[in-house]
């Protein structure tokens, strides 16, 4: 009851309230995966980075393999200034989905400033080869499709 007050509150856009009733459902339940998400998505919204990523990181315990939580950690990580521990998050993201490409675009610009050209690389050859796998799979698949079309003889 307390989630959906919360998401009618966020909807309606009264985020203080939407807190307050995401907070409530923390009293109950420590570990709610939806009301820790609301509030570090909450947190980010007025800009305050630190509560966020407290959040996400209470969050983490309850999805230890979540890919979401690492990615939006390393978004507040580098808009925080802390451009080596948001690679970490991103890298921690991409081994539970190792397809979340904007995150690996990202992480090759990333790496790139820093100095780590074999790293960019490394993660841009991923992206090439990934890349050409939808490609080969697209071309397979519209073959099959255009064939199965014509009629018989």
């Amino acid at each position: 009851m307390l989630l959906a007050v919360g998401q009618v509150f966020t909807a309606g856009q009264a985020d203080q309230m939407a807190a307050q009733a995401y907070e409530a459902v923390l009293d109950i339940d420590p570990k709610n995966a939806t009301a820790l998400s609301e509030l570090a998505r909450l947190a980010q919204n007025r800009g305050d980075r630190t509560a966020a990523l407290a959040f996400l990181k209470q969050l983490e315990t309850s999805r230890p393999t979540s890919d979401e939580i690492p990615a939006r950690q390393a978004a507040l990580l580098a808009a925080s200034g802390k451009p080596s521990e948001a690679v970490d998050a991103a890298r921690q993201s991409l081994v539970y989905n190792p397809t979340r490409i904007p995150l690996r675009r990202w992480l090759v610009q990333v790496l790139k400033a820093q100095g780590q050209t074999s790293e960019a690389a490394r993660e841009a050859d991923w992206l090439t080869a990934y890349q050409a796998a939808i490609d080969r799979a697209t071309k397979g698949a519209v073959a099959h499709q255009t064939a199965d079309e014509v009629p018989p003889p």
